[in-house]
């Protein structure tokens, strides 16, 4: 039997809008992925995920509801958290990071942290709807239970203030004579840590400034190969190296 197509949906949704007789209300949004892109019809099943860990069967009810298979608090499919997560924070690039965003999301990047840096581009937007909605279509379409999460963006000095140093960090630099190749540095990391982080930076690089700044909160420069990336490229190169160490 082939995999049924999944419907990434909030958990607190399934809860509250679970009707009597067994039935979920879905969007109008939702209703056309169903009925008009994978054309399901009604009494055709899909899998229900919320993001946490958890899945469950459905089947098409009307252009309205579906009916889970089973209760909301029985999931066919449950997975514990990871307890390591792999996190970007990165320097918004000025055209491609919904690209990138999307391929880390499938290849199972945790978190990710815009960021403001000296040498951002002014004119690029934070568009967090739009964010949002890229890891929706890379979590259903990649059958991943947990979604990763996106969070507001920050100034980077303040990114730097704001995380433990209890947390190995890296900040992605091909210009420092003392940097680790990003595999070695992983290599040589507690497996304890419940977080990783690489910061990744802008089109124009770090100041020295930034670099000096990331030295004194402890985050150690990596490099990720032998030549220089574009911003969208080293989010995804440093995505595989994190995802493939754990």
């Amino acid at each position: 039997m082939s995999k049924l197509r999944r419907l990434l949906i909030d958990n607190g949704r399934i809860t509250s809008s679970f009707l009597p007789g067994g039935c979920l209300e879905i969007t109008n949004e939702e209703s056309h992925y169903l009925r008009r892109v994978i054309r399901l019809r009604k009494g055709d099943e899909f899998s229900v995920v919320d993001g946490i860990g958890n899945r469950w069967n459905a089947s098409l009810e009307s252009s309205t509801s579906a009916r889970l298979l089973s209760l909301p608090s029985e999931p066919i499919e449950k997975r514990p958290e990871s307890q390591q997560k792999k996190c970007i924070a990165v320097v918004l690039p000025k055209r491609g990071f919904g690209y990138s965003l999307r391929m880390s999301c499938e290849m199972g990047i945790d978190v990710i942290q815009p960021l403001r840096s000296k040498r951002s581009n002014p004119q690029t937007k934070f568009r967090l709807n739009r964010y949002q909605t890229v890891i929706k279509e890379a979590v259903e379409q990649s059958e991943r239970l947990w979604a990763p999460i996106i969070l507001d963006t920050l100034d980077f000095q303040d990114w730097l203030q704001s995380y433990s140093k209890n947390f190995p960090r890296a900040i992605a630099s091909t210009r420092l004579d003392n940097r680790k190749q990003i595999n070695s540095w992983l290599n040589d990391l507690d497996l304890l840590s419940s977080e990783i982080w690489t910061a990744i930076g802008p089109e124009g690089g770090w100041t020295k400034d930034e670099l000096a700044k990331a030295k004194e909160n402890g985050c150690i420069p990596v490099d990720l190969g032998d030549f220089i990336l574009r911003t969208d490229t080293a989010i995804v190169a440093a995505t595989q190296a994190m995802t493939s160490f754990r």
